[in-house]
């Protein structure tokens, strides 16, 4: 059945007049000497079962925060991805002695701010209420309640977040960009799927914590207004009795690169711009020696008004933003430049970009480059000391990484000593364009054959699997598009069931992503000529959320918003709606099909039928290989926001008096989706054009 749903920029400018000389404005201003940053000292103690605290004493404001910090290795979740996540939020949820409800009242009571999640917990607020910011925290990291209802609530959570990211192209990218640098059998490469946390159980959370959350791999970082003692006093009393524990520890190898280049591409046909990485795994460790230099070289080539932006926007306009950026890791680090462009520049965006890299590795940076990045740099970092968490991080990197105990307080002076041959170092070193990974997801028929000039190709579903570049399953490819169309509505009823239905009248459950409430959606359908029709979201409590009205002429949307009427060039996708089987109008010769080929639907394959109307319009289509069903539908909708892409996935069919009508529908947007679930269906039951009224 047819969709049923449709910096600041801030200029300082310093001048200066000397009464000996004329200022020359044709030359940069020479940088000032680096300083020596004034961090502060922060004092360290260890409980005797092995937790560290770190004290950064602040007086300026009565506030305090408790930054408590796991360094465990990272674990290998295997088919439970998602574990530690689940874990991480669950613990937020109220302790043994206190229920979720009390002890998120005794947080907003002092105003206080929690976070939770699988590497550690902070929480914030003012100094005075100090005794109750570490009674909080130590009793979601110690004793968390862990009640069945919030995992299950959890767990539902995470799964709706995948359900929706499987269509975010930058998700994706995401995806197969650390499958393809880590691989699989890596913690980093692990991708969550709804099938892995679906397996994930309550007990595997409360042995996840019991295993992990240890004070002996555990650091804690108090900042704000409190001395030293009054640490230490509050550090015993609530943490004192954390029981040390055996908290396993694991290696792994690092991942090796490609020989030559290697594109991992991801077909998405409603895309119109390709989202690319381009980029290696690296070997660089916090506090290395060429941590700073690396800062450097990524500053030109990738940030702000970099290499890659001036090119691909200002130049050649593939882009709104290149940029490029990378990570330190004792285990495995890693590098990519990322633009999103027009799928008809996909390749002359790869190239520029990979032409952008190879001048870092090739030629020294211009002096008015360098003094740029180091005058950004020392900006941002010089604001970020403004924030007393920034002299907790850096005091817990300290500790955590063993870095030298000046190491911060030097870095502008070490950012100060970097030079040209120094960036043309690191970029050698670690800009390994020559065995890159370059990672696209996209529309295949538009790019596929132009990206063999940079290597082979491996294609990949949403989450990083690796599957066939002829499709997921062996299909009839002599089929005709309009063939597929005629065997979808003989598959969803018979010519006679379909012309005995007068009127049609369905409702759904409703579900929002990220919304607490439960309503239901009604949608009713007079088979007139025209053909009418209404949709109603109504939440529990709350009554109608939105209903559109097309009475076969005219179209209105009443929200909590007021009224508005569709405009006209709305009207005929309105029309299509309405009717049984709008799709039949696809076999008219003012639509253009073209079958695209078989793309992995839910592990099932399904033909991806490319439908244009009369307006240039593009939908894909989806249509199960073996039963014909329509399974997803995806397009783009023009918003005063710009261009929306919006899927819709159907299932779970049921049979209706001989129709056929999805049982499950799910429409999302971004991160947004709604899933609905089929509860009736009325059919004939006397519906007249008076209910469609505006």
């Amino acid at each position: 059945m047819k969709n049923i749903f449709h910096t600041i920029l801030t200029a300082v400018m310093m001048t200066g007049v000397t009464m000996a000389q004329t200022l020359d404005r044709s030359k940069r201003p020479e940088p000032a000497p680096a300083r020596e940053i004034q961090l502060g000292d922060y004092k360290t103690f260890t409980l005797k079962n092995g937790l560290k605290v770190i004290v950064v004493e602040n007086k300026k404001l009565p506030r305090l925060s408790l930054n408590l910090v796991f360094t465990y290795d990272p674990v290998l979740e295997g088919e439970r991805a998602g574990l530690g996540n689940i874990t991480g939020e669950l613990i937020k949820n109220g302790s043994t002695s206190l229920p979720k409800e009390k002890f998120n009242e005794e947080v907003d009571f002092i105003g206080a701010s929690l976070s939770t999640y699988s590497t550690g917990a902070n929480i914030s607020g003012l100094s005075r209420t100090a005794e109750k910011l570490f009674q909080l925290l130590s009793e979601v990291v110690i004793n968390p309640a862990m009640a069945a209802e919030d995992f299950e609530r959890i767990k539902l959570n995470a799964i709706s977040g995948i359900q929706a990211a499987k269509d975010n192209p930058s998700a994706i990218r995401t995806n197969v960009t650390n499958v393809a640098f880590f691989g699989k059998n890596h913690p980093y490469g692990e991708v969550e799927t709804e099938q892995s946390v679906d397996k994930i159980t309550l007990d595997d959370c409360i042995r996840f914590h019991q295993t992990y959350f240890r004070p002996n791999t555990a650091i804690l970082a108090v900042v704000g207004d409190i001395s030293q003692k009054d640490a230490r006093k509050l550090a015993q009393k609530y943490f004192g009795r954390w029981k040390k524990g055996q908290v396993p520890t694991a290696k792994y190898p690092f991942p090796a690169s490609p020989q030559s280049p290697v594109v991992h591409f991801s077909n998405r046909n409603a895309s119109v711009q390709s989202a690319i990485h381009v980029g290696n795994v690296i070997d660089l460790p916090p506090g290395h020696p060429d941590a700073i230099a690396m800062r450097i070289a990524n500053q030109i080539l990738g940030g702000p008004e970099g290499r890659l932006f001036l090119n691909l926007r200002e130049t050649k306009g593939y882009t709104y933003g290149a940029y490029s950026r990378y990570n330190t890791d004792r285990i495995a680090g890693s590098f990519y430049a990322s633009a999103e462009v027009r799928n008809e520049v996909t390749d002359s965006a790869i190239s520029e970009i990979i032409k952008e890299i190879k001048r870092m590795r090739d030629e020294l940076v211009t002096e008015a480059e360098l003094n740029l990045a180091k005058k950004y740099i020392s900006g941002t970092f010089g604001l970020s000391l403004e924030n007393p968490q920034t002299i907790a991080r850096f005091a817990i990197d300290i500790e955590r990484y063993n870095l030298p105990k000046d190491f911060y307080k030097n870095y502008l002076k070490a950012l100060n000593a970097v030079t040209a041959e120094d960036v043309r170092t690191v970029s050698r070193k670690y800009f390994n364009v020559d065995r890159a990974h370059i990672v696209v997801v996209g529309k295949a028929s538009d790019v596929v054959e132009k990206l063999r000039t940079f290597g082979s190709i491996q294609f990949y579903d949403a989450f990083g699997n690796e599957i066939s570049a002829s499709g997921p399953a062996v299909a009839d490819m002599n089929i005709s598009p309009e063939q597929i169309i005629r065997n979808y509505i003989a598959a969803i009823g018979s010519e006679q069931v379909i012309n005995s239905i007068k009127d049609i009248t369905t409702e759904y459950s409703a579900e929002i992503t990220g919304m607490p409430f439960k309503g239901k959606f009604i949608t009713k359908r007079l088979l007139t000529n025209p053909p009418m029709m209404s949709n109603e979201l109504l939440v529990d409590g709350m009554g109608s959320l939105q209903r559109t009205v097309y009475n076969g002429k005219k179209a209105r949307t009443t929200s909590m918003m007021g009224d508005s009427d569709i405009p006209d060039e709305q009207l005929d996708d309105l029309r299509q709606q309405a009717m049984l089987v709008g799709e039949s109008l696809y076999l008219n010769p003012e639509y253009s099909l073209k079958l695209t080929g078989v793309e992995n639907i839910d592990g099932r394959p399904a033909y991806a039928l490319e439908v244009k109307d009369k307006r240039g319009k593009i939908t894909m289509e989806y249509f199960d290989t073996e039963t014909f069903y329509k399974v997803r539908q995806e397009f783009h909708m023009e918003t005063p926001q710009g261009k929306l892409s919006i899927y819709v996935e159907m299932g779970d069919y049921r049979d209706v008096q001989g129709l056929k009508i999805p049982g499950k529908i799910r429409q999302g947007q971004g991160n947004q989706s709604i899933q609905l679930t089929f509860s009736s269906a009325q059919i004939n039951s006397g519906l007249k054009p008076e209910d469609f009224k505006l």
